[in-house]
């Protein structure tokens, strides 16, 4: 059960440190792995955008080609879905 709690905490820490002011590791642990559907992953900040896989890596693609800074790949990607981008 130890093991299980730590990986727990480093998951959390991962998410806080790489989605940024989106979602803090306090945050990410209070979802208790709870399953967000449709529009509420991005409310909660677990995610940019939502939206089909195929859309998803043509918004990664024009992210990377937007070579963009000081931004995430995620979030231009998340923008790229939204047709912000």
């Amino acid at each position: 059960m130890v093991d299980l709690e730590a990986a727990r905490t480093t998951f959390a820490e991962s998410v806080g440190r790489y989605r940024g002011n989106r979602l803090a590791s306090k945050a990410a642990l209070a979802t208790k792995a709870r399953d967000h559907r449709g529009r509420n992953p991005v409310a909660l900040g677990l995610a940019d955008a939502t939206g089909h896989a195929l859309d998803a890596f043509d918004g990664f693609v024009r992210a990377i080609n937007a070579k963009q800074t000081g931004s995430s790949i995620g979030r231009l990607a998340g923008l790229a879905i939204e047709g912000r981008l």
